[in-house]
């Protein structure tokens, strides 16, 4: 895990043990804005003021210095990709050679690489990875694949296109934007004013028009969830028939899918997905499920983490700092006090490790949490 202390160094940390591993030295008197690792923890990012450090976190040796900032990486490690004044830069993880410089920002690859997708004047410009060449130019900014990969979606004037990938053919033009699939992408959602609009994306046919703006679906996928007006609609995914109203908005499921939560005025409601009924109301906003389900933590504005039983709403014990981040294995959970630090910049920013087997403190590491491994997908192309 990477952190961020009060006198801005950047330190690599073991999360399982609190062991400090490394200090990256470049900063130590500069402004750091992100930092990720790559996919195989071989060299981390650290991005500041227009331009991109690449070090081993190993040794802290600094291995190259690149134009540009808030740097995205290839799902495979291969390339980096950096922006400064309107552009994107290609860079070779290898050598750290600069292979392009494409205009606008980078948004996105193909999953299979041999495309990528930069935005610049309302129009979305695609690339051929192997020659860097243009092979077109779409009008509206990139919103999306289909899951399959064969579709792209483009918006513009709160309207959605749909592209075929392959040959930038246009396929429909969907009312509304901000594109969303079920989980087989049989379905596409697009939203207006107050609105979600439900298109089958074999016909483009537009299905249903629910109330409000979609949350998710369920874990089988037979229920839709939108929201509106502080509360929560379910829809037959199949009918479009409304099955309940809930108080709040959505969160998540446990899981297994049989508990839901939604929160709303600084709490959090508890529901079971069977019958819709309310189980509880718990204290906190931010509510999250343990792997497997086995706990609850909520947090709010006052600094600290309940951890609840999520069978019958029952709070268990109270962390130190507020929520932010579980392990994907459940093992371990994050939380800070950057609401302390932020109030009052004398108090010393600190990220605590807790064991949620049993709920006790592995370590406090200096500074907020800034990045895991884990984080790694939202800084990838």
């Amino acid at each position: 895990m990477l952190t961020i202390d009060d006198e801005v160094m950047v330190s690599v940390w073991e999360v399982e043990t609190g062991h400090q591993l490394q200090v990256l030295p470049a900063l130590r008197h500069d402004v750091a804005d992100g930092g990720c690792f790559s996919p195989n923890s071989a060299w981390v990012l650290i991005w500041s003021n227009g331009q991109t450090f690449v070090y081993d976190p190993a040794s802290a040796k600094q291995l190259a210095v690149l134009k540009g900032d808030d740097a995205r990486l290839a799902s495979d490690g291969a390339r980096v990709f950096t922006h400064a004044d309107n552009q994107t830069h290609v860079w070779e993880t290898t050598s750290w050679t600069q292979v392009a410089v494409l205009p606008g920002y980078g948004k996105v690859s193909t999953a299979d690489r041999t495309r990528v997708f930069t935005r610049a004047d309302n129009q979305t410009y695609v690339w051929d990875t192997a020659t860097w060449t243009q092979l077109a130019v779409l009008p509206g900014y990139l919103s999306t694949f289909s899951l399959e990969g064969t579709r792209v979606f483009t918006r513009a004037d709160n309207q959605t296109y749909v592209w075929d990938t392959a040959t930038s053919t246009q396929l429909a033009i969907l009312k509304g934007d901000g594109v969303r699939f079920n989980a087989d992408g049989t379905r596409v959602f697009t939203r207006t004013s107050g609105k979600t609009h439900v298109w089958d994306a074999e016909t483009w046919s537009e299905l249903a028009v629910l109330p409000g703006y979609l949350s998710t679906f369920s874990l089988d996928g037979t229920r839709v969830f939108t929201h509106a007006d502080k509360q929560t609609h379910v829809w037959d995914a199949a009918t479009w028939t409304q099955l309940a109203v809930l108080t709040g908005e959505w969160k998540c499921f446990n899981g297994d899918g049989t508990r839901s939560l939604t929160y709303s005025g600084g709490q959090t409601f508890l529901w079971d997905t069977a019958a819709w009924t309310q189980l509880a109301v718990m204290q906190g906003l931010v509510g999250e499920f343990t792997t497997g389900g086995s706990w609850m933590l909520t947090s709010g504005v006052v600094p600290h983490t309940h951890v609840w039983d999520p069978r019958i709403g029952a709070r268990l014990t109270v962390l130190v700092g507020q929520l932010k981040k579980v392990s994907a294995d459940g093992t371990w959970a994050l939380t800070d006090n950057s609401i302390d630090h932020r109030d009052d910049p004398t108090v010393r920013e600190e990220t605590y490790v807790w064991n949620t087997g049993t709920w006790m403190l592995l370590a406090v590491l200096p500074g907020g949490s800034a990045e895991s491994r884990e984080g790694l997908q939202k800084h990838q192309f």
